[in-house]
């Protein structure tokens, strides 16, 4: 993903993780999300790391979603 790209998501209030087989690309990309209003970006240096954050992300989106069903209106 772009650096670009992933800091327009972030900016949205998105959380991301980005990973990019070279780490100083990421260093970049963490440095710039700082400066810039310090955006809500995770690095990930290898790619289990990306995957678990992913499968941890949607584990939570579910639990949310699940609460918000069980509610009483």
């Amino acid at each position: 993903m772009g650096q670009n790209l992933t800091l327009n998501i972030a900016e949205k209030g998105f959380l991301l993780s980005i990973y990019n087989r070279i780490t100083s690309k990421v260093d970049e990309t963490i440095d710039r999300a700082y400066q810039e209003n310090n955006l809500p970006l995770f690095e990930r240096f290898h790619p289990r790391d990306l995957n678990d954050s992913i499968i941890s992300t949607l584990n939570s989106t579910l639990a949310l979603q699940n609460r918000e069903l069980l509610e009483p209106i």
